[in-house]
């Protein structure tokens, strides 16, 4: 009976500790950050009403439960021709995801033609053709075609400056794994960039491909690059470099002051999922975008005019098919804030922690209530539990 005893004090105190864990809480609840990104210029008349837009958006959003996000308005104002550029990626994205999984070869070329249609309609062509290409290798992998699959393989890692290939699909065949290896390995990576960048903090892409210092030192050769740096603040500028031959290449850029560029969405950062807001003659559209080339109108009942932005505004007329898109958007999103349904609603953003588990608070609230608990299961099996026992912590146990 005294050990049952024991063992119930010892449980109790675990329960209290795991009682202070996150989630165990049901009036704490996970939400997810969506950043509110206006897309393209606006007329005096979008200006006007795009406040209100925007507040109503959040409150929407704050009041579906279902959606579990957070609307956070942000300074930046994405292009309009960044905007027409972030939709042909993610109609082309969502091609090269399909593709191997179709079926039959004549669909297969269908796709492909599709999307390398699309893909001559960006600036920047050569990471997505490169995508595309590793795409339509993976599927002549599958289907027999080892062959085929290393002849389109070769000419994807070309296109990087590097020869890299970052893969979409993590069931990818060990085999077609391989083969990329051997690809990359074999490729020599002779000619030697030393760049020095004013501002430090420039971007550097080349042929598109966006590289850190680290990266672009060592790049393929036998091609000629095109580098373009830029960052906010500052005029962007472009080189050409030429790598025909193992060289080293010496190269020094500095960017001019000049007028606060547009952002583009690769550079919001803290937001997988972006919400945008975007201007067309008397309306507004809505658009998700996701960091990985997603994006998708939010359905609306009825057309989100201008002119109806007024004082008697009645909220954003969202369909309630919205909220399959909201959750296809949020799938991969890590938890950014949590909201405690108290008298008064705090919502409090979840910091970095050191991952270290001898940092963590809730170890040691857990280990305190199992050392709390062994202590007094042990003054009372010694002590034989007599009545008006005075343990050692001053408890008395009756």
């Amino acid at each position: 009976m005294k050990k049952a005893t024991a063992l119930t004090l010892i449980l109790a105190q675990v329960q209290g500790a795991f009682a202070a864990l996150p989630g165990s809480d049901p009036s704490v609840r996970t939400f997810h950050r969506i950043g509110i990104v206006r897309a393209g210029s606006m007329s005096k008349s979008h200006a006007q009403a795009y406040p209100l837009l925007e507040r109503n958006l959040q409150k929407w959003m704050e009041n579906r439960d279902d959606l579990r996000v957070i609307g956070e308005p942000l300074s930046q104002t994405v292009s309009t021709e960044e905007w027409n550029d972030a939709a042909v990626e993610a109609e082309v994205m969502q091609l090269v995801r399909q593709l191997p999984e179709v079926v039959s070869e004549e669909e297969k070329e269908r796709a492909v033609s599709v999307a390398r249609n699309k893909v001559t309609k960006l600036p920047s062509q050569t990471p997505l053709h490169q995508r595309l290409l590793v795409a339509d290798a993976l599927w002549d992998w599958r289907h027999g075609r080892k062959e085929q699959a290393a002849r389109v393989l070769r000419q994807a890692v070309r296109l990087h400056p590097t020869g890299e290939v970052n893969l979409d699909w993590d069931d990818s065949d060990a085999g077609f794994l391989g083969l990329l290896s051997t690809l990359t390995a074999r490729k020599n990576r002779g000619c030697l960039l030393d760049l020095s960048l004013s501002p430090e903090s420039a971007r550097v892409t080349i042929n598109g491909f966006p590289l850190t210092a680290k990266e672009y030192r060592s790049l393929l050769t036998g091609k000629l690059y095109r580098l373009r740096v830029d960052a906010p603040g500052y005029v962007s500028k472009d080189e050409i470099i030429s790598c025909q031959t193992s060289r080293r290449t010496k190269l020094s850029i500095h960017l001019a002051k000049g007028f606060e560029r547009t952002a583009s969405l690769s550079e919001i950062k803290g937001y997988q999922t972006l919400l945008l807001i975007k201007p067309e003659k008397d309306r507004f559209r809505l658009f998700l975008y996701s960091q990985d080339r997603a994006m998708d109108e939010i359905p609306l009942e009825r057309p989100l005019r201008v002119a109806d932005l007024g004082q008697s505004f009645g909220g954003v007329p969202v369909s309630d098919a919205a909220a399959a898109i909201f959750q296809k958007h949020r799938l991969d999103l890590a938890a950014n804030f949590t909201y405690t349904n108290s008298v008064d609603p705090v919502l409090r953003m979840n910091e970095p922690k050191d991952d270290q588990w001898y940092n963590d608070w809730r170890v040691w609230a857990i280990a305190g209530g199992v050392v709390a608990g062994g202590v007094v299961a042990y003054l009372m099996t010694k002590n034989g539990g007599s009545v008006g026992t005075q343990n050692r912590i001053g408890v008395k146990i009756e």
